[in-house]
């Protein structure tokens, strides 16, 4: 001890020392108020936070604090020294958490954290401990007031939740889109829904790199319309993308399609439009909005003969109205200028269609409307109606003709509709049934009109049935004539036509006086017949009669002739000759009135059979040629070598070709003046035989020789023989013309009917 006290005196005898020493007091004293100065800043940080630090023994399990003001002043609901303590501050359900954990703390000196509720104010802490520098019997325990921020903690917790359930939501949506959409970070892919994925090969999860699929590439950088294949058929996608921010952006894709299509569908629609309205014969022409000609069609050009090129260029309307003025293809008005101010005003003003004629200088008339276009702007119909005004003029003239000639017509006409109204009459009709001519107008219905000649009809009891029964039967639809007798005598010749556009026509004729005139022709023609049937039956049987003398004069000619009696001088023989001739010549004509008599009776009855008609012809001319006098010379004809088959009786067609020949040559100076015409045709053969006129002395002897009774009644001029040849041929179903070509020659005329069509070709023969 003295030692230490000498050595201390030893040095504040030094200098240096006693400097040595200063400065290190100086040294120990600043530390002291430097670490006094932070201790009290620390416990003023200590004193504004929340932060309550303690020293846990683990030995004692006793709790050291700082100050006791310190524990009041910042955990005022916390008191506790003992662990118990401490275990009672917080809730039950934690203080099993918080034996485990200072277990663990005290046995595996391994740091903790909790985070705990205090029973009083409901407040909340986090605890946290250590090993005091690795000491397990100290430990520092800190408790956090962290009411606040579990708050805040649970509030962002909440929201971040309903956050993740809405996107959720919108990736659930976007995932149901029927378009591509996207997300990305430059080239890395945030979201793509499945369709995206599948349409653009990208890969179906966040963070995948978009660079990777050319597809992809070519897609992002394109802004035209791509065609791809989906689900096999052909698409047409258009996509884009929008800036979120900087970085982020938003891609889709929407499918062009059904547009692309409806604008095809459009394109050929109007170009259906424009074909169609360049097939009419109407020029059309459409002006949009600032008044420009943007369409017209090759009728508008024909029609004011434009210059195409000119019409190509949009010309405004005043510039069209200017060419068509001067062209004198406008109609001329006195304030031009004014016209064509009005004209452009109705362009911009129009809402309805306005309708309007138009008289060209060239004499056209040119029907123009005009109506507002749908698409804006107007259009514009111009129709050339000339040729239809024109003929609605001689239409409307021709009808005057017509309704001023029915109503001069004696017949009664009438049209009623198809609803049984009266369309159309003339005056006739009103005057032929006695109806008041105000009751005639158009639409009068037809049962009023038969109420008004109900005095005309036959009467009923029952007349609006009998009147239906009427009108039913003039309106079936059928055509009919019928005759109507009337209750005043007068009868009635009704037509009724049904016309094509369902009307009905009916026509009304007084035929009173011609059923007069007729019944008295009827009475006369049955008096005619009754004539004729007696003078057949006089004829008949005075030709009988006649036959029994004309016999008995014959035969005592004969026997005379024959000088059976005694020989006759040459005078007698004459005589006898003569009587014989005349009687047998009156027989003939006898035997022929007696034919004549049974064929217009209708009593003969022809044997009809298969006969050459040229063979019996030749046959008939050369027995002719046999009788008569050889100083007039012969008949010759050519005929034919084919043969000719009809049907017919031999016996009359020869009495009739024979009685022919020699009444139509009976005149005749000379045979050979007569010409004969064969033909045969394929269904008919002919024979024409021409004769020279009688001269005036023969005419005269026929005359004298033929001015008897038994000149034919039935054909005027001719003689008994040509009526009866004419009779005997017209029965076999032959044609008889004797016809008078030229004032020197007469033609006789005969054809026959073929039973068989022949093969050859037509041949004519005329005379040798």
């Amino acid at each position: 001890m003295g030692e230490t006290v000498a050595y201390l005196y030893d040095l504040l005898g030094n200098p240096l020392a006693n400097l040595m020493i200063l400065s290190t007091t100086i040294a120990f004293a600043g530390r002291c108020f430097y670490t006094r100065y932070h201790h009290k800043k620390l416990l003023r940080t200590l004193k504004r936070s929340n932060v309550f630090i303690t020293f846990y023994n683990q030995r004692t399990n006793t709790f050291s604090y700082l100050t006791k003001r310190k524990i009041k002043l910042v955990f005022r609901e916390l008191s506790f020294k003992t662990f118990d303590d401490f275990l009672e501050q917080f809730e039950e359900s934690e203080q099993e958490g918080i034996r485990l954990a200072f277990a663990s703390l005290k046995k595996e000196a391994r740091p903790i954290s909790l985070t705990l509720t205090a029973k009083r104010r409901q407040r909340t802490y986090r605890l946290s401990g250590h090993c005091f520098r690795g000491n397990t019997k100290w430990a520092v325990i800190t408790l956090h007031d962290v009411t606040f921020f579990e708050g805040e903690k649970s509030a962002l917790r909440l929201e971040c939740k309903m956050l993740t359930k809405s996107l959720d939501f919108y990736k659930r949506a976007f995932d149901h889109l029927p378009w591509p959409v996207w997300i990305r970070r430059d080239h890395e892919l945030l979201y793509c829904n499945p369709i995206c994925a599948n349409l653009l090969d990208f890969e179906k999860f966040e963070g995948s790199d978009l660079t990777a699929s050319a597809v992809s590439r070519e897609f992002l950088s394109s802004t035209q319309p791509k065609a791809i294949i989906l689900n096999g058929e052909r698409r047409l996608y258009h996509f884009q993308e929008k800036e979120f921010t900087s970085e982020i952006k938003m891609g889709f894709g929407e499918d062009l399609t059904k547009v692309y299509a409806q604008e095809k569908k459009l394109q050929n629609h109007l170009a259906s439009y424009r074909e169609v309205l360049n097939s009419l014969s109407a020029g059309v022409t459409i002006y949009d909005g600032d008044q420009n000609m943007r369409y017209f069609n090759q009728a508008y050009i024909r029609m004011f003969d434009f210059d195409e090129n000119w019409l190509n260029k949009d010309p405004y309307i005043g510039e069209v109205l200017d060419d068509l003025r001067t062209r004198r293809l406008l109609t001329e008005y006195a304030d031009y200028n004014a016209y064509k101010q009005e004209q452009i005003k109705s362009l911009k003003d129009l809402i309805e269609p306005i309708e309007t004629l138009n008289h060209l200088p060239d004499g056209r008339i040119i029907r123009i409307i005009s109506s507002p276009h749908p698409m804006g702007g107007s259009f514009y119909i111009f129709e050339d109606l000339t040729d239809r005004l024109n003929l609605e003029a001689k239409y409307n003239t021709q009808l005057a003709v017509y309704n001023a000639t029915l109503d001069n017509l004696f017949e009664g006409v009438a049209v009623f509709g198809i609803d049984n109204r009266l369309q159309f009459s003339n005056k006739a009709f009103a005057k032929l049934w006695n109806i008041d001519p105000l009751m005639m107008r158009k639409g009068e219905r037809l049962s009023l009109l038969a109420d008004q000649a109900k005095h005309l009809l036959d009467p009923k009891k029952d007349w609006e049935q009998y009147k239906n029964r009427v009108i039913e039967i003039v309106t079936d639809r059928q055509p009919k004539k019928r005759k109507i007798h009337r209750q005043d005598g007068s009868t009635i010749e009704f037509s009724y036509v049904p016309l094509p556009d369902g009307s009905n026509l009916m026509s009304y004729y007084d035929v009173t006086d011609h059923i007069k005139l007729e019944t008295a022709l009827e009475e006369r023609k049955v008096a005619q017949k009754n004539a004729d049937r007696l003078k057949s039956d006089f004829i008949s049987k005075m030709s009988y009669e006649m036959r029994t003398p004309l016999n008995a004069i014959i035969g005592y000619s004969e026997l005379l002739s024959k000088e059976y009696a005694g020989k006759l001088n040459q005078q007698q023989k004459v005589y006898c000759a003569d009587i014989l001739t005349s009687s047998t010549r009156l027989l003939s004509l006898v035997n022929n009135i007696l034919d004549l008599a049974m064929i217009e009776s209708g009593h003969i009855q022809l044997k009809r059979e298969n006969c050459d008609f040229w063979a019996l012809f030749d046959e008939t001319l050369q027995n002719y040629n046999q009788q008569c006098d050889p100083l007039l010379g012969t008949l010759k004809a050519t005929i034919p070598l084919e043969k000719a088959i009809i049907q017919g009786d031999k016996k009359h067609l020869k009495q009739a070709l024979k009685t022919l020949l020699m009444q139509a040559t009976s005149d005749i100076e000379c045979n050979n003046d007569v010409n004969f015409k064969m033909i045969q045709e394929e269904t008919i053969v002919t024979v024409n035989i021409t004769l020279p006129v009688y001269a005036k002395k023969n005419q005269k002897k026929a005359r004298e020789d033929h001015n008897t009774v038994l000149m034919c009644h039935l054909a005027p001029g001719k003689t008994l023989g040509l009526s009866l040849a004419r009779h005997i041929i017209e029965a076999h179903g032959a044609i008889f013309e004797h016809i008078t070509s030229s004032p020197e020659e007469t033609l006789i005329k005969l054809s026959f009917p073929l039973s068989e069509v022949s093969k050859v070709p037509l041949r004519v023969v005329g005379n040798a």
